[in-house]
C-alpha cells in the first residue's frame, strides 16, 4: 500500500528469501542498520524519489487488479 501511493519504503528480507526479493524496489535494513538506513534515505531526496516512481510502477505492474484476475483465471483454466 506504501508503494501504491508513491511513499518509499523500507524493509528487511531475510538472507533466504532474498533471491524471490531482487526486483522490489524497497530500501532494505535490518535491526543493525535500520536508524542509519533511515538516516540516509531522509537525506537523499533524489532516492526517495527513485524508489517512490519505481515503487508505484512495480506495484501496478505486479498487483494491478487486472493482472491479478488474468493470473487467476489462467490457473483455474489449466
Amino acid at each position: 500500500e506504501a508503494m501504491a501511493m508513491g511513499t518509499p519504503v523500507i524493509c528487511y528480507i531475510r538472507e533466504d528469501l532474498e533471491e524471490f526479493g531482487k526486483d522490489l524496489p524497497i530500501f532494505r535494513a535490518n535491526k543493525t542498520n535500520l536508524v542509519k538506513n533511515i538516516e540516509s534515505l531522509i537525506q537523499n531526496l533524489k532516492l526517495r524519489k527513485e524508489l517512490s516512481l519505481k515503487g508505484r510502477k512495480y506495484v501496478s505492474k505486479v498487483h494491478d487488479a487486472p493482472q491479478i484476475a488474468k493470473q487467476i483465471l489462467n490457473i483455474y483454466t489449466n
